[in-house]
């Protein structure tokens, strides 16, 4: 295989339209059932539907790299270089927020799973040219004197588990890095609140399936 995995950068949770952990009682009841070290940042953040700005709240696991970025349109829960066996704590930390919060009267839009990943290949090429020939060069867009030097691109997928957006493009921007980067968002337009069992099943279900993603996109390179 000429694409290899060189880091998992982060994994999260998101839940859009509720705010976790509101209360400095809701944050003390899920510090004491962790019981492990928290540290807390305030600051501001943008409302995405309002473009305005709003409060934001940042609790930080320093030992276990995980962050709860709160605010009252989204949260999001995200472990930083994580293996795929701290894919339960991460579940874990996030239920636990959620048990630890009043959601009377609050209402979920959706929620969603994002996996960011950097992979190396050892073809030759830059990351631009090995992701614009696997996913542009089919003689469908270029015109007769046009050479395809490179690419990068996103793909969106719907199938019965959620949406699927994948976005590739060389690690940093960098034109001539071997390097590439890859992230995945799960969407899921339900109404409820995932269990921890599914949160875990789901971050599983994303690493996986962006490595599979990468397999098929590898293989288009030889067909």
């Amino acid at each position: 295989m000429a694409a290899t995995l060189h880091d998992v950068v982060s994994a999260n949770l998101v839940l859009v339209g509720i705010g976790l952990l509101n209360q400095p009682d809701e944050a003390e009841r899920f510090r004491n059932t962790l019981d492990t070290d928290m540290r807390l940042e305030l600051g501001l953040v943008a409302n995405v539907p309002t473009g305005l700005t709003e409060p934001s709240r940042t609790f930080t696991l320093n030992r276990e790299r995980i962050a709860l970025n709160l605010s009252s349109s989204r949260s999001s829960i995200a472990r930083e270089y994580p293996s795929q066996s701290d894919l339960g704590r991460l579940a874990q930390v996030a239920s636990l927020a959620i048990e630890s919060t009043d959601l009377d009267g609050d209402t979920l839009q959706a929620f969603g799973y994002n996996i960011e990943m950097v992979f190396n290949q050892d073809t030759g090429q830059s990351a631009t040219r090995y992701l614009g020939k696997r996913l542009f060069d089919y003689g469908l867009l270029g015109k007769e004197g046009w050479n395809l030097l490179g690419g990068r691109g996103q793909l969106i997928f719907r199938d019965d588990v959620g949406q699927w957006t994948i976005t590739v493009e060389p690690r940093f921007g960098e034109e001539s890095t071997s390097r590439f980067f890859l992230s995945l968002n799960l969407h899921k337009d339900e109404q409820r609140l995932p269990t921890e069992g599914e949160i875990t099943d789901s971050l599983k279900e994303i690493w996986q399936e962006a490595l599979a993603f990468i397999d098929r996109l590898d293989k288009r390179g030889t067909s």
